[in-house]
């Protein structure tokens, strides 16, 4: 191999002390804010979205409950101001409280998500 390839698992303390750093930035508030455009989250705050989740989704006494299962649920941009917020402060614990509350009102019952991926459409 020449010298100046070098494996790509292969990192200085720089590399991984700047990819660290940059990872913290990301998910901090300042972060996340930077990443969101305001027209973007003017859109999802005023008209909400649709997400689709995939996971572990529990409504009430649902009998799917403990089924790995793909649904699909629009979210009220009332929804999506709770979830932002919270996602904007660096609240992951009170985002996920607001989605499992966006679940509970479109199912209508109290719901319990376990979140393998997601995806937004609006």
């Amino acid at each position: 191999m020449p010298e100046d390839d070098v494996d790509s698992r292969e990192r200085s303390g720089g590399a991984e002390w700047l990819t660290a750093g940059h990872h913290r930035w990301k998910n901090s508030a300042s972060g996340r804010r930077a990443q969101l455009s305001t027209r973007r989250e003017a859109k999802l705050r005023n008209q909400g979205t649709s997400m689709v989740f995939f996971g572990r989704i529990a409504v009430s006494s649902d009998p799917r409950n403990q089924v790995r299962q793909s649904t699909t649920i629009a979210f009220s941009g009332e929804n999506m101001g709770r979830i932002l917020d919270a996602v904007l402060q660096s609240d992951d614990r009170g985002a996920h409280d607001a989605l499992e509350d966006g679940f509970g009102e479109a199912f209508g019952g109290s719901a319990s998500l376990e979140i393998t991926s997601a995806e937004t459409y609006r």
